[in-house]
């Protein structure tokens, strides 16, 4: 499972941890140190092998075109942590094929989110499919980076959400099939809300002053409001606009 802990920051950090099905405190299978971030994780038919997707812990400045998320392996029986995929577009959301032999990720390529291949015997990788809906790599783990999507039983094909629609890729040639279906749904439509406004207003209350200073004397301050730059003083006067 994934635990979400948080301390001095609201956007903490999600750890992987492993319970026993009749309770009990768990286990912390990768801390801070190992990953500030999980995504998907597997477990693999033995039981020894955890694979999931990992990053640093969130921050603002994050670059989808270097490395945001790894693909990690956890030996259960070893108790080793194992990087198995990383680099430019990050490798995210691992999902363990039925015969363990493959993971298939996902990966930003210039401005697109492709569905690669990851053969664990070789590590060999190779692009499958680059028509997937736009991931968020950059947000937080908690909202999720993509979709949940699977591998069909026999592990011939994938099924995800993609294009706006469900699809199923063919594992051997990347030749993806839109998957037709139809719901049937109750939604209920309110009346839209609306206040009227006046445009022509000589005045407008700025409602968010921006970006502060201090002038050096102390007496004014220097702000941002509205697109201009003003100014006044700490004593009480009405702004003057400093930018034409």
């Amino acid at each position: 499972a994934r635990r979400r802990t948080t301390d001095t920051s609201s956007i903490g950090v999600t750890e992987l941890w492993q319970y026993h099905v009749k309770g009990g405190k768990g286990l912390r299978l990768a801390a801070v140190e190992d990953a500030g971030e999980v995504d998907f994780f597997n477990g693999s038919r033995d039981g020894r092998y955890v694979y999931f997707g990992a990053a640093s812990p969130f921050n603002y400045g994050r670059n989808p075109y270097e490395t945001i998320w790894e693909l990690r392996r956890y030996d259960r029986k070893k108790d080793e942590m194992d990087t198995l995929s990383a680099g430019s577009g990050s490798s995210a959301c691992p999902l363990l094929s039925p015969d363990g032999k493959h993971l298939a990720f996902l990966r930003r390529v210039d401005k697109k989110t492709t569905l690669w291949i990851h053969d664990l015997a070789s590590g060999g990788e190779r692009m499958l499919f680059d028509g997937m809906d736009r991931d968020q790599l950059e947000g937080f783990a908690t909202h999720g980076v993509y979709p949940l999507y699977a591998w069909m039983p026999g592990g011939q094909a994938l099924v995800m959400w993609a294009k706006g629609g469900l699809v199923r890729v063919d594992v051997r040639s990347g030749e993806a099939q839109a998957i037709p279906f139809t719901a049937h749904i109750e939604q209920t439509a309110h009346e839209s809300l609306r206040v009227s406004q006046k445009l022509d207003r000589p005045e407008v209350q700025a409602r968010i002053l921006r970006w502060p200073v201090q002038t050096p004397d102390g007496a004014g301050v220097v702000f941002q409001a509205l697109g201009h730059l003003y100014t006044t003083r700490l004593a009480g006067s009405a702004p003057q606009r400093l930018t034409g």
